[in-house]
């Protein structure tokens, strides 16, 4: 009814072996609601924190997804120094910025042209049908 073998259930048995997705299988074939088997809330705290400078990227990261796949800011070609405007960041991190929109260029999300030394990011059509 698992799908598990039974050495898999026997070691569940014994207390050993287990995981949640496992422990949601046996739960699933025996109609059987998983709150249930716990009397206390577990614990979910991270069990790892992650340092500010990670946050940082993370939320810069996130900020920008965000700017390049749900808004419209790309329609129109944007320089580094206008998506550093849009969200608020400092010049410094122009250089950083760049590596991130030429991932977006290489992933296809966007393209970019030169005029001198200067980048502009739009939007990638999609290919026509």
């Amino acid at each position: 009814m698992t799908g598990l073998t039974m050495t898999t259930i026997a070691a569940m048995e014994r207390g050993s072996g287990s995981t949640m997705h496992n422990f949601l299988l046996v739960c699933r074939a025996l109609n059987f609601q998983p709150r249930k088997f716990f009397s206390e809330d577990i614990d979910l705290t991270p069990l790892y924190n992650i340092s500010p400078q990670a946050k940082s990227r993370i939320d810069l990261r996130t900020k920008l997804d965000r700017l390049v796949s749900e808004s419209d800011f790309f329609t129109t070609p944007r320089r580094v120094s206008e998506v550093l405007e849009e969200l608020d960041y400092d010049t410094s991190v122009s250089n950083k910025f760049s590596v991130y929109l030429t991932a977006y260029c290489r992933e296809g999300e966007l393209e970019y042209f030169k005029t001198g030394n200067v980048k502009r990011y739009i939007k990638n059509k999609p290919p026509s049908k």
